[in-house]
């Protein structure tokens, strides 16, 4: 079979003829409605085309894993200042520093109202001298309401043997010896008001610039400390 001007073989030839067929039968049915005889062989080679449905297959996947923890966020904003405070009723302003004046007296008042009776750190005493021929009562210290004071002899022979006063107990009195007279502190005298109980319970004497810190238990005057610090 020669088509256009092209040799085929007579499988190729045979092929065509097929198609040939299929086209022309297709058009019968198409005007007349018509299937020739072997119409049942041309349909049962034809391809099967899968009819049409109106409603598709809705198939649903498996629900994947759970993924991981994002990362933390970012710390939040700083939230507004606050409204100012206010000061409570006997706040010390300065306005009323200002307009109170302060004095030691004053400062000695509010320290003393704080410490339950102790004297107040610092408060101290005028020199007190003893003469060359002082009484009994005049051989004692006064130690009233202070915690420091200064000692002079006029005398080289004096000889403190106690205090006036038993003191508030847990006071302290720093003791200064001045002048250039040697005083004798005696120990556990019982002619005193109030005893002195030095170390070891010996009398001692001292010289000007050495010093003597006496503690109160109410009753007793007790020594604390003692620094030797007079020109050898």
């Amino acid at each position: 079979m020669k088509i256009s001007g092209a040799n085929i073989s007579p499988e190729q030839a045979q092929g065509f003829s097929r198609l040939l067929l299929r086209k022309s039968t297709a058009e019968d049915i198409l005007l007349n409605g018509d299937l020739p005889a072997n119409s049942n062989q041309i349909l049962t080679n034809a391809p099967t085309i899968p009819a049409e449905t109106d409603t598709g297959v809705n198939l649903q996947g498996a629900q994947g894993e759970q993924g991981p923890q994002g990362p933390a966020g970012l710390p939040g904003a700083t939230g507004p200042q606050g409204p100012a405070g206010t000061l409570a009723d006997g706040s010390v302003t300065t306005a009323k520093l200002a307009s109170e004046a302060v004095t030691t007296e004053k400062v000695n008042s509010i320290a003393s109202s704080k410490i339950a009776g102790l004297t107040p750190f610092a408060k101290a005493s005028s020199t007190q001298i003893f003469d060359e021929e002082p009484s009994d009562e005049d051989n004692e210290l006064d130690l009233t309401d202070i915690n420091f004071i200064k000692v002079e002899s006029l005398d080289p022979d004096i000889e403190i043997f106690g205090v006036k006063n038993a003191g508030v107990e847990g006071q302290r009195v720093l003791i200064l010896f001045t002048g250039s007279n040697c005083v004798t502190v005696e120990s556990d005298d019982s002619d005193a008001t109030y005893e002195i109980i030095l170390y070891e319970e010996d009398d001692f004497h001292f010289y000007p610039n050495d010093t003597l810190e006496l503690v109160s238990d109410g009753t007793r005057w007790y020594e604390v400390s003692r620094s030797l610090n007079a020109d050898p």
